[in-house]
């Protein structure tokens, strides 16, 4: 289960991999509605990820980010970050299925710190990777991922379950109301 959970104060200063400032972040999906598999990629000064997630999981991380930037007053969309990294851990290529994200803003600051622990990690507190930011960044990252989510199948207006090629029955019609 992923949780995005925002903080603003002190930022975690451990992480297992530390990707220094964000060039460029990424949501996609792979293959075919009803069949597809999510994820975020990651480019960063000190190295790349790639954090598979669920659909679910990345439609509420895009949510949740454009509330947070609606209500921290981050600053406009054209704050760039500092090109000049201010962590040090080279990593390539780094991959893993996420579970709880979590977004600090930086002191002083419109910058984020994006956080992301794996699932399958023993130690829930310290994250598998860490990365800065900028607004402009996250609010890309929310429109993308809000994109890609949508492209999937139709929901069912009744019931909310997807639709796909197969006859839907749904269970709210009780075989009176055939769902468009």
């Amino acid at each position: 289960m992923m949780g995005l959970h925002s903080h603003l104060g002190e930022i975690v200063e451990e992480s297992q991999y530390e990707l220094g400032d964000t060039i460029t972040v990424h949501a996609e999906s792979i293959g075919k509605p009803g069949e597809r598999f999510f994820r975020l990629l990651v480019e960063a000064t000190a190295g790349s990820a790639c954090i598979w997630l669920e659909k679910e999981q990345l439609l509420q991380l895009a949510v949740a980010i454009q509330r947070l930037l609606a209500t921290t007053n981050a600053g406009s969309s054209s704050d760039e970050v500092d090109p000049v990294s201010k962590f040090d851990s080279q990593v390539n290529d780094l991959e893993f299925k996420g579970g709880k994200i979590v977004l600090e803003q930086m002191p002083g600051d419109t910058s984020y710190i994006f956080m992301a622990h794996d699932v399958e990690e023993a130690d829930e507190t310290l994250p598998a990777a860490k990365l800065r930011v900028n607004v402009r960044q996250l609010e890309n990252l929310a429109e993308e991922a809000i994109e890609v989510c949508s492209a999937g199948r139709p929901r069912c207006q009744l019931c909310g379950k997807p639709m796909g090629s197969e006859k839907h029955i749904c269970i709210r019609s009780n075989g009176h109301i055939k769902p468009v």
